[in-house]
């Protein structure tokens, strides 16, 4: 037997589907073909944990993955440049390889991706597959996470990485992408495990040693470069390292753009250039993500009928526009996935500061253009679309000596007097900057990592902003944190600052809430002695304030009704919807439709193979039911008379006949002949053979015959335990619905088949229709006429029974000669469907119009029948007999009635439901509108002292005195009166005034 720990040739990941992985599967851990062999035994498939391909070579889960068609480089917005190089690495090759010959280079073959999560990384390794893959040329795309390779057995990630390139060489061109490579190849040190230093050296070997790798290209994605081994990191395995930045404002439209592509109203181009602007900070993923919830906004908005019900509603999609509040909810309730991790310190300035700190911004701006000068960065593809004059490495040393000698330690410090928004231009700097690489020198992030000390943090932000040029060193509040922080710490960022080179595009940017003075002198050598790198931001001026003020005045001369909520709100009318009807299922395709017939048709003979030995046994031992307890009986008559029914036809005697035509020779013909589809339908005839007997005790005085049908039934259904599960037994219901099905849409030609199907529907086939049941209706005086003949002579004998049949086929073939020896076998009488065959009284009918049913010897047999069979099939027999002018229900008919009830009363037309009533509006009349008032002589007053009597305080106290007055204007919304308000602002402005100018005193 194979161990736990065996490695030999089989050992393979467990990649592969079931044998019969098709519709309608073996169930797990229990179905008759799960898995593969037919191993019953041990419940459990013999190649269980083993996997072999069909060739029988081991697999290693190298498949390529199927390449996106719904994904190109369209799908990617803001990466241009890397698009460009991207196609570069794999199509230039294929498409010019003599290039590459004539210069005898070999085309760079590794790229690494790296930036924030969420930017387009694994986006544009898929874009890259789908659209380098043309009709004649197709590239095979394979991808991995970080861990997908390791293993617990020693050796066999090596061994998957090996496999993993071979069968990307042996499909190139093609591309490999590790997701999260940091996983896979981390920094090899002496504290870590073997087994990752054996791993990475595997791959530093498989991408760059003894062996060429081909066309293959080997893509690597991770948000922690510096976590990756840095050996990974030279030309020759990764070539490139693309950078994905955040998107800046013309990214985020183009992003926009296309997941808005395709709604129906489109959005404006100007709300998109607003929504760009407002996304600042949000990546790829944050904007699809704003995207979806907007259109999913918009749908509670326009139909908030469907989440008050589970049932499908009928709804007009084309009514569902998304505007601008989906968005602004959207991006309320939506965190971008950077600043879960750290919070960003651009921002735009606030729209109600911008008449107080525009000056002071626009003045930021020119001085950082004199700091650090803006270079226009162009590729080498840009620059070939203008015609140029080779002027050799002079013309190249002078430009960029240009470039270099402009910029000398760029710094820039905003500072004023306390309270002056020196924090808000410090931000709207930064996002200015947008596309530089901002590392923040604050002492949130000195702080946070507790096992590093704060010089080392230092060194590290230093090593990050050298490596993404250009880039900024932000410290906001400098003179707190000169304070906090000590002397090694400071002396650290000074000789961290002397070491960058002069040119270097990397920008010290601080702010200062207080004058420049304020600042110890070792740190204020960090700035040089140019005073055109400090911004002083001044006091605003009076008409600065005058334009800050304008919304309070413009919120006094709103009336009521122009707020969102200052009248009463009137509750919307919703709409009834109907309700949908259910979608219609998944048609299968021709491929599973041939998969699932054979998987049938093995389930099939594979149920013969067990069923034939429990056959075989009760043959053995209940000798006695291999044929008809009834030799003598024409028991084709009674189906004769069956199908005379079904026509319509006058039959006479019907319901003297209560006997099934089955035995146990009758079933090894039927069970080979394919004609049982689950356990249950083997087990009804073993119940039909069991009422036979019963039948026989009541009529022949065989009491024997009904002890030892129980002691078969009770035999069969234990083997039936034992030999089928419920997993296995479940499946075999699943095969015979569909084979039921199929028969019902083509039946078989088959002259010696005894029913059309198995199973608990065979009543309802047979006859139970209106017009069986119509007919019946007609034979019922003359089926009481000869069962009260028949009660006079008493139960008569099997002669007597046996000849009255005869007679009776005789007068039918004299009528029918269609019906004769060359037509089909009859089907015999169900066990489900007897109450079509025998519509007689169920009780006896007293004077007074009640019934009283009545039973026979037989009772008890009767309930356990019905009780231990399914409905379907519980009403097994349902004879007829009347002694002494009394009609008595024979015991089986009474379960029959019983049981037929319920399902007769389900048949019934169901009482339709009420109506929902559609919620009824809250119906408030609006009270007329009153006058508003707004006395003019207060507002210019109250005007002229917010402008005037304002010019000492700072821009901390404008925005305090400003919100204050808001808060009043929005509690008085409702008033149409304005004078009271008014009154309370001017009261607030001249205790806020006085305040100020006491605690400044």
């Amino acid at each position: 037997p194979n161990q736990s720990d065996d490695d030999a040739a089989n050992m393979t990941s467990p990649r592969k589907a079931a044998l019969f992985s098709g519709p309608g599967a073996a169930l797990a851990g229990g179905g008759m073909l799960a898995g593969g062999g037919l191993d019953f035994g041990n419940g459990a498939p013999s190649n269980l944990g083993k996997v072999n391909s069909a060739a029988g070579t081991p697999l290693a889960d190298t498949d390529p993955l199927g390449v996106p068609t719904d994904i190109s480089f369209d799908s990617v917005g803001g990466l241009g440049s890397h698009i460009q190089q991207l196609k570069e690495m794999v199509s230039l090759p294929l498409l010019y390889p003599e290039v590459f010959e004539r210069f005898k280079i070999t085309p760079p073959r590794g790229v690494l991706f790296h930036g924030p999560p969420g930017t387009g990384k694994t986006l544009l390794a898929r874009a890259l597959a789908a659209s380098c893959s043309t009709e004649g040329r197709k590239i095979s795309f394979f991808m991995r996470k970080g861990a997908d390779c390791l293993s617990k057995w020693v050796g066999e990630a090596e061994r998957q990485l090996r496999l993993l390139f071979d069968e990307a060489r042996a499909c190139q061109p093609s591309i490999i992408f590790f997701d999260e490579i940091d996983g896979l190849a981390p920094v090899r040190s002496s504290k870590q495990e073997q087994i990752h230093a054996s791993i990475v050296s595997t791959l530093l070997a498989l991408m760059d040693g003894m062996d060429g790798r081909g066309q293959v290209i080997v893509i690597g994605a991770t948000n922690r470069p510096d976590a990756i081994d840095p050996a990974l990191r030279r030309p020759g395995r990764f070539d490139r390292e693309f950078y994905f930045p955040l998107p800046n404002v013309d990214a985020r439209r183009k992003i926009i753009d296309i997941h808005t592509t395709g709604w129906n109203p489109p959005l404006e181009d100007t709300f998109k250039d607003e929504l760009a602007k407002l996304t600042k900070g949000y990546g790829g993923a944050d904007l699809r993500a704003l995207c979806t919830e907007a259109a999913l906004n918009a749908v509670q908005r326009t139909y908030p009928q469907i989440y008050k019900t589970n049932d499908r509603l009928l709804i007009k999609p084309e009514e569902i526009s998304v505007t601008a509040r989906d968005f602004v909810i959207s991006q309320q309730n939506l965190i971008p996935s950077t600043a879960r991790s750290t919070s960003s310190a651009a921002a735009p300035l606030p729209p109600q500061l911008v008449p107080l700190l525009s000056h002071a911004l626009d003045n930021a701006k020119t001085a950082l253009a004199k700091v650090l000068p803006p270079v226009k960065r162009v590729n080498v593809l840009e620059e070939a679309e203008f015609v140029e004059v080779d002027g050799g490495f002079e013309k190249e040393k002078m430009l960029q000596s240009f470039e270099q000698l402009r910029v000398f330690r760029p710094r820039l410090i905003v500072c004023g007097e306390p309270g002056m928004g020196q924090s808000y231009v410090g931000a709207a700097v930064l996002h200015h900057l947008e596309g530089f690489h901002v590392q923040t020198l604050d002492l949130a992030t000195l702080v946070s990592d507790s096992t590093r000390t704060m010089e080392a943090s230092c060194v590290q932000l230093f090593i990050e902003a050298k490596r993404h040029k250009p880039s900024i060193l932000f410290i906001p509040s400098l003179v707190t944190w000169c304070a906090s922080v000590g002397e090694t710490v400071r002396s650290t960022i000074k000789g961290l600052l002397d070491g960058l080179d002069p040119s270097d595009p990397i920008l010290l940017l601080a702010v200062v809430d207080g004058h420049f003075s304020d600042v110890p002198a070792d740190v204020r050598s960090w700035f040089g002695f140019v005073k055109g790198n400090r911004v002083i931001i001044r006091k605003p001026t009076s008409d600065d304030r005058r334009a800050f003020f304008e919304d309070v005045f413009a919120g006094i001369s709103r009336p009521p009704n122009e707020y969102p909520d200052g009248m009463p709100r009137r509750k919307r009318r919703l709409e009834k919807l109907p309700i949908a009807p259910p979608p219609p299922p998944r048609a299968p395709t021709a491929a599973e439709i041939q998969a699932q017939q054979q998987h049938d048709l093995r389930l099939l003979e594979y149920l013969k193979w067990r069923l034939g030995p429990v056959l075989s046994e009760l043959k053995k031992r209940y000798k006695r039911f291999q044929r008809s307890l009834y030799k003598d009986w024409q028991s084709d008559d009674l189906e004769w008379r069956q199908e005379q029914l079904r026509q319509g036809e006058t039959v006479t005697g019907l319901g003297t006949q209560p006997y099934h035509n089955v035995d146990l020779d009758t079933m090894a013909s039927d069970l080979y002949k394919g004609y049982y589809y689950t356990p249950d339908d083997f087990l009804q005839d073993i119940l039909r053979i069991q009422a036979n007997a019963e039948v026989n005790k009541i009529m022949e005085n065989d009491a024997e015959a009904p002890i030892r049908a129980g002691q078969m039934v009770n035999h069969v259904k234990v083997m039936l335990d034992q030999t089928f599960d419920a997993a296995s037994r479940a499946e075999c219901e699943k095969m015979a619905e569909r084979m039921r099905e199929k028969d019902k849409a083509a039946p078989r030609k088959d002259p010696f088949k005894p029913r059309l199907s198995r199973g608990g529907k065979e009543g309802e086939e047979a006859g139970s229709g209106d017009d069986d049941r119509g007919a019946a209706a007609e034979e019922d005086e003359q089926a009481e006429a000869e069962s009260s003949a028949q009660a006079e002579r008493g139960c008569g004998t099997k002669r007597d029974r046996a000849g009255s049949a005869a007679d009776a086929e005789g007068e039918h073939d004299d009528g029918d000669d269609h019906h004769g020896a060359g037509s089909p076998k009859k089907q015999r009488m169900d066990v489900d469907g007897p109450a079509d065959l025998h519509p007689q009284p169920a009780a006896v009918e007293l004077s007074n119009g009640q019934a009283v049913a009545s039973t026979g010897s037989a009772a008890p047999f009767a309930s356990a029948l019905a009780s231990q069979a399914q409905p379907s099939f519980a009403s097994i027999l349902n004879p007829t007999s009347s002694v002494a002018g009394v009609a008595v229900v024979a015991p089986m008919a009474v379960a029959s009635a019983s049981i037929d009830a319920p399902s007769s009363a389900l048949s019934g037309p169901a009482p339709e439901p009420e109506p929902e009533r559609s919620p009824t509006p809250m119906e408030a009349t609006p009270p007329p509108p009153r006058p508003f008032v707004v006395p003019s002589d207060a507002v210019d007053a109250l005007r002229t002292f917010l402008v005037s009597g304002t010019d000492d305080l700072t821009v901390d106290q404008l925005e305090q005195l400003r919100a204050a007055c808001f808060d009043i204007v929005w509690r008085g919304r409702s008033e149409w009166d304005r004078s009271a308000v008014i009154g309370e602002l001017d009261e607030l402005a001249h205790d806020f005034v006085d305040e100020v100018k006491s605690l400044a005193a």
